[in-house]
């Protein structure tokens, strides 16, 4: 098995590992996150990046950080999204998948809000009710109609992962 699809299949796994916990439990631990970070540094070195690519790797990453601590200033995303997002364009460096997993993330996250939209009208347009979802108390508030639609909280994590695997195998 070579470093490159090694590297890919251990960031896909840690992707996984983000949607299912950002949707589980609405936050993405920073061991995770640090994880991420970890295995960019053990594969860069065994892949022998360049100084050159080094640099645009971590202005990539350090770019995303940023961008995404504005958003989460103004706007619902969490911290863990935030660092996520840096971890994320550490991998990708900068050039054609830095603007990519941009156009990605932002098509999934509208897709993603878009579907959360559809779902909250059919649960408010449905004579009966729906079944609660205990173990996904997000859903519930989304589903039971007791807060305004853009009060709700959505995970901001899958989307980001999602943009992440699709860039990892295209």
């Amino acid at each position: 098995m070579t470093i490159d699809l090694a590297s890919r299949l251990v960031f896909s796994a840690f992707m996984l590992a983000v949607v299912v916990w950002d949707v589980v439990a609405l936050r993405i631990p920073d061991r995770l996150v640090l994880l991420i970070l970890a295995t960019f540094v053990v594969v860069a070195a065994l892949q022998g990046l360049s100084y050159e690519d080094l640099l645009s790797h971590v202005a990539a990453g350090a770019l995303l950080f940023f961008f995404f601590l504005a958003a989460a200033v103004v706007g619902p995303m969490g911290g863990g999204d935030v660092k996520l997002a840096g971890a994320i364009g550490l991998w990708a460096g900068l050039g054609q998948d830095f603007a990519y997993f941009g156009l990605l993330a932002g098509l999934f996250y509208y897709l993603l809000m878009a579907a959360a939209y559809a779902v909250r009208m059919l649960a408010l347009w449905t004579p009966m009710p729906l079944p609660s979802m205990p173990a996904l108390p997000w859903v519930d508030d989304l589903l039971s109609g007791n807060k305004p639609f853009m009060k709700c909280v959505i995970p901001f994590g899958p989307p980001l992962a999602m943009s992440a695997l699709v860039l990892a195998w295209a």
